[in-house]
């Protein structure tokens, strides 16, 4: 066994190696380790999002499904509706679909629809299917359409008893109009100012019955209007009254003969909300409100005093509220079938994906260090003669890690906490309190990214005055000039700001520069003149000095 090199064999070599053997293998081992951090962290990235690319393309394939809730009807168990088919050419088909109120339900497709804007009303026996001035009779399995006295159109129809009563247009008068088996019968007319002033484009109109007495509700400009209609005194006067305002849908029943109606109201995103009201005395009480973000599409049905609420904030995600005496008994998401609904996997999976990144460097200033013990001289003498130990890269990687923990937690929590909230969207437009969340989310990213620069200043004065950070001080080391005299704020700044250089391609060029300088020098410390000395040998010499004095 060879005994091992004496000092000035050590010193003979310019670079410090142990001997030339060493100044081989380290070379070696250090440009393996290097390329493969360079090839990991430009490949690792691709290959780890290999699992979410079918899922990627099948949402840039994937068909929006418009879930028009509000032209439903309840009937046998299940919700029955139109459902809206678009691909990236536009609207593709309008199926029929039924849904059950389980957790998970999945739609059940019949058949496709001859119109988008069909709508559904439930009879007794039968669902009758409406679209301009046609009427269908629909069952599981077929759909059989029938002209309604051309050319007039139903705006809205409502089932009482055994027949069904249809509001139409009749050139520009109104009428209702009642439907039996053994043929048609005219109420009566209604006026040409039977409806309140359009304050918008789209009109949508909604009737129910109790008794003898029919409720109409018509949403216009983004206003929700009422008025009620006798049908035994066969009264044409009438009165609108103001319910809601800022509604982007609605739908109406009626509980113990009382006339109720959800809406969806809200002035802007996240700020909506689903509102019960009941008319009592002549005015309007709200008996409910849930967040619920931004849902144009509302359907409600009555059982007894339970209310069911289904709506849709996300093409494809449908939720339900059930209601028993204004308390909200069951929230729960039937289906999630948006594109959006990847979006929260994948940012998870993104947010993991950085946690490999961050750690590569260090894995592989962790294992530069271990042959840097192994094979190199790391004893630095000074002009002065002075002799102190070079930091390995692995000491010098730990205390980094921390110092960058301190630079950048306040905003890497902040982005964490960005990650987490719009990983699912709908849930975040649907939670309360979220507005005031996404301020403070959005406060402390900003304010994190104001605190790197003070902190670097900060850290840029303790190492450039003391030779120290927390990082360095928890690991036992020090910076110093060449001269072993502390480098003062001002290079201790320049090699701090050197680091924008260093950790370009994840660390690569400044574990590349420390691993074959000298000086175990990176860029920041090469422009400086500054060197990473182990605090352990400076002490270690100057116990000697004294022993020997």
């Amino acid at each position: 066994m060879s005994n091992p090199p004496s000092q000035s064999s050590v010193l003979s070599f310019p670079a410090g190696y142990r001997s030339a053997e060493s100044r081989r293998a380290y070379r070696t081992a250090m440009i393996l380790l290097l390329v493969s951090l360079g090839v990991v962290q430009f490949i690792g990235p691709f290959i780890a999002m290999i699992p979410m690319m079918p899922k990627i393309f099948a949402m840039q394939n994937q068909t929006v499904v418009k879930d028009r809730l509000s032209l439903g009807t309840w009937h046998e168990g299940q919700w029955w509706y139109p459902a809206q088919v678009v691909g990236q050419f536009g609207l593709q088909r309008s199926e029929l679909r039924s849904l059950g109120l389980e957790e998970d339900s999945e739609p059940v497709v019949h058949y496709n629809l001859p119109d988008g804007e069909a709508w559904l009303l439930a009879t007794d026996d039968r669902i009758r299917i409406f679209s301009g001035s046609v009427e269908g009779i629909a069952t599981a399995a077929d759909i059989d359409t029938t002209p309604v006295m051309p050319p007039r159109t139903v705006l809205a129809a409502t089932a009482v008893g055994d027949s069904v009563i249809y509001l139409h247009i009749n050139g520009k008068s109104m009428e209702l109009v009642e439907i039996r088996e053994t043929g048609h019968f005219a109420l009566f007319t209604l006026p040409p100012s039977f409806l309140p002033p359009s304050g918008g484009s789209h009109q949508r109109v909604r009737m129910v019955s109790s008794g003898e007495t029919l409720y109409i509700y018509v949403a216009t400009g983004g206003t929700l209007q009422f008025t009620a209609l006798d049908l035994e005194t066969s009264a044409k006067s009438h009165t609108w009254s103001l319910i809601a305002q800022s509604v982007h849908g609605f739908a109406p029943v009626v509980i113990d003969g009382k006339p109720v109606v959800v809406v969806s109201e809200g002035a802007g995103p996240g700020g909506s909300a689903l509102n019960g009201y009941v008319l009592q005395s002549g005015a309007w009480k709200r008996i409910f409100s849930h967040p619920r973000g931004i849902s144009s599409e509302v359907a409600a049905f009555a059982n007894d005093k339970r209310i069911t609420v289904l709506s849709e904030s996300f093409p494809g995600s449908i939720h339900m509220l059930q209601i028993d005496d204004g308390t909200i008994s069951i929230d729960q998401r039937l289906t999630n079938d948006n594109p959006m609904a990847i979006m929260g996997p994948m940012m998870k999976w993104i947010l993991i994906l950085q946690i490999p990144v961050f750690l590569l460097p260090l894995v592989a200033a962790l294992v530069g260090g271990k042959l840097m013990a192994r094979h190199r001289d790391l004893d630095f003498v000074t002009e002065t003669g002075r002799t102190v130990r070079l930091a390995t890269l692995g000491r010098r990687g730990l205390a980094h890690s921390v110092d960058l923990l301190i630079v950048f937690f306040p905003y890497g929590l902040g982005m964490i906490s960005m990650f987490s909230l719009f990983s699912d969207m709908e849930t975040l437009m649907s939670r309360q309190g979220a507005p005031t969340q996404l301020l403070g989310i959005v406060a402390l990213v900003f304010g994190g990214m104001l605190w790197i620069p003070v902190s670097c200043i900060l850290l840029s004065m303790t190492e450039g005055l003391f030779g120290w950070t927390p990082g360095k001080k928890l690991f036992g080391l020090l910076v110093f000039g060449e001269d072993m005299i502390h480098c003062g704020f001002g290079r201790g700044l320049l090699r701090n700001l050197c680091r924008v250089a260093d950790g370009m391609f994840n660390y690569l060029p400044g574990i590349s520069m420390a691993a074959f300088t000298p000086k175990v020098q990176r860029i920041g410390d090469f422009v400086a003149k500054t060197i990473v000395i182990e605090k352990t040998s400076l002490t270690e010499r100057i116990t000697e000095k004294q022993q020997g004095g």
